[in-house]
């Protein structure tokens, strides 16, 4: 695993670096990780991903993430892609969760979404915000491992009842691999099994 510096862009280099070119796609993100309050661009595994700051112009603003897509290299599809990559890399490294809320794409840079999406970050300041020496995830398994991991602390923080439904669910299929039937068969029928 490459364990790279992770180069940071503040400032004004990001606008001009946003105003450049045509092609983008913008995710809302729920986030629980310390956010940059302005945007900061970070050059990681040979993609430019802009982190949308929680401050525009003076008022609170969603998290996001844009990523340049090309239709000719997979179009949105692709750049999803990366961003969910990206997201499942930055919770585990960040040890909280950032997760894609939605989606859109066009010629220009957007904020994805007024609605308000769920988000217990911290605030970093304005160029506190640091993921330098993120590693880079090449293997297909890691980056699987990685999502569920993602998904899973999502739920433990957001979800809770339905995190403790999905642990009680594997290890009720645990204990019946064991050959303890009688407490799955509780479980299952939505018993106690206290």
């Amino acid at each position: 695993m490459k364990t790279p510096y992770v180069p940071h862009i503040f400032g004004e280099e990001v606008a001009q670096k946003l105003r450049r070119r045509r092609g983008w796609l913008s995710a809302g993100v729920a986030s629980s990780i310390p956010w940059p309050s302005s945007d900061v661009c970070v050059q990681y595994a040979g993609d430019e991903y802009f982190l949308l700051g929680t401050q525009r112009d003076g008022k609170s603003s969603s998290p996001g993430i844009i990523i340049a897509y090309d239709d000719h290299r997979g179009g949105a599809d692709a750049a999803i892609a990366k961003v969910y990559r990206f997201t499942s890399v930055l919770s585990w490294f960040a040890g909280g969760y950032v997760d894609v809320s939605g989606y859109i794409h066009g010629s220009h840079p957007a904020v994805y979404g007024g609605r308000t999406v769920y988000s217990s970050m911290g605030i970093a300041g304005e160029k506190s915000f640091s993921c330098n020496h993120m590693p880079v995830i090449e293997d297909d398994n890691v980056r699987k491992a990685l999502a569920f991991w993602r998904e899973g602390k999502r739920l433990d923080e957001v979800h809770d009842g339905y995190a403790f439904r999905t642990h009680t669910t594997k290890a009720a299929r645990l204990t019946h691999a064991r050959g303890q039937s009688e407490l799955y068969d509780r479980l299952g029928e939505g018993q106690a099994a206290c």
